[in-house]
């Protein structure tokens, strides 16, 4: 959340979480976050297979706290049917998937229906 929405409202971080967790329910991506979120060409922030860390220690326990009550369920964004998201100022070529909505600076997308895909990992 820290490295994708940091300056995004509490709402749009919530989202980018529940992408992630809705990823490790979808059989075209790896079962767990970590896994998720460091698949190639996934997220731009990740490193040579690594996540760096958050330097800051208050945002650090503060994101910590959010991840758990989205995992629990008590944080929610309102798109829990986004399984891709992308800037605003990025327009990759899946941007026809289906939109589920837009918080801050982020357009969230629902799996397309219509296209079917091989699963690579």
């Amino acid at each position: 959340m820290w490295h994708e929405a940091r300056g995004e409202p509490r709402r749009g971080q919530i989202a980018i979480a529940e992408v992630v967790l809705a990823r490790t329910r979808n059989s075209f991506f790896p079962g767990n976050p970590c896994a998720v979120i460091t698949q190639k060409h996934q997220f731009s922030f990740v490193r040579h297979g690594r996540i760096p860390p958050i330097p800051i220690a208050a945002d650090r326990e503060l994101l910590r706290k959010l991840a758990r009550n989205v995992v629990a369920g008590t944080a929610q964004s309102g798109l829990s049917d986004a399984i891709f998201f992308r800037a605003k100022y990025v327009h990759p070529d899946w941007q026809s998937y289906p939109r589920v909505g837009s918080i801050g600076g982020h357009v969230f997308y629902g799996w397309p229906s219509a296209v079917v895909f091989e699963r690579r990992i």
